[in-house]
């Protein structure tokens, strides 16, 4: 997400918080950058991987607040399946 800011938005500063509790991880991006309407496409295909929720709220000053909200129940759960191996549990969802 990182590179994105850098390529993207054209911003001068960036925050990162990393959050969580035994069910969610929550990632967030904060920077004074040009808002971007639309979560990036391949931003996107990297949550469905994680089977995660993302998006993009606008920041008061300006800029964008980018937040991926990863269950980590259900991310562990797939992750550990001895049924399946690692590539197969981490394809995205129909």
């Amino acid at each position: 997400m990182l590179i994105n800011v850098l390529r993207h938005s054209d911003a001068s500063s960036c925050q990162t918080h990393l959050s969580g509790t035994a069910d969610h991880v929550l990632l967030e991006f904060s920077d004074n950058g040009q808002l971007i309407k639309d979560v990036p496409p391949s931003l996107q295909r990297r949550a469905d991987l994680l089977r995660a929720t993302l998006y993009n709220q606008a920041t008061q000053g300006g800029g964008n607040h980018l937040v991926l909200v990863l269950n980590t129940r259900s991310f562990f759960s797939r992750l550990l399946r001895p049924d399946k191996g690692y590539r197969e549990s981490m394809t995205p969802p129909n």
